[in-house]
């Protein structure tokens, strides 16, 4: 039985350790690298024990349990930085897309740049539902002042997600909003030694 609780508590650290809370479904790897084992590991040790099934279920609700404190902290991945930015459903089609790094932020943490074109309305319409997409999804949303002729500088934050918006006008109804998604993930060590 104290294998059992040993192999959660070590299934625990190796989730954080590789930041696999920052996949895109991340509940389902972590819960079969903590749960199963541990429930599998409780059902054979207890063996004949008369309260067999009520300590592998306790071990199930312990092992449960633990999937926040596994999870918690992960920096995103690149696919789950592409679902986030996906779900902030923003006006017109993507362009161009580049994506950089991983969620172990080794070298670089995940990012995504994407360029895109929208058509069909003016930059103010383009500007409000841009800004109102990342409201509606609780974003902090900071915007910069901006002259003629100079592009709308947007910054927003959310968790471990930080979002950087250029929109600037292509012509009168078409747009260009280039926006970057950062996951917000430990600062490498400069250090030597």
């Amino acid at each position: 039985m104290a294998s059992a609780v040993v192999w959660t508590i070590a299934a625990v650290l190796v989730a954080r350790t590789f930041a696999l809370g920052g996949w895109v479904r991340p509940w389902l790897a972590v819960g079969a690298l903590v749960c199963i084992p541990a429930v599998v590991l409780a059902w054979v040790l207890a063996g004949p024990l008369p309260n067999r099934t009520s300590l592998t279920a306790a071990l199930l609700v312990v092992s449960a349990l633990s999937l926040p404190v596994a999870i918690a902290g992960a920096t995103p991945s690149t696919g789950r930085l592409a679902q986030i930015a996906d779900g902030l459903e923003f006006p017109g089609r993507v362009a161009h897309e580049v994506t950089i790094g991983s969620g172990r932020c080794r070298p670089s943490c995940s990012e995504i740049r994407r360029t895109i074109i929208a058509r069909g309305s003016s930059l103010s319409k383009f500007q409000a539902l841009t800004i109102g997409a990342l409201r509606a999804r609780h974003y902090v949303v900071r915007e910069y002042p901006y002259g003629p002729g100079q592009p709308i500088r947007v910054d927003a934050k959310r968790d471990k997600v930080l979002v950087s918006l250029e929109i600037r006008p292509v012509d009168l109804d078409t747009t260009r909003i280039a926006v970057t998604f950062i996951a917000d993930g430990p600062a490498p060590a400069h250090s030597v030694g």
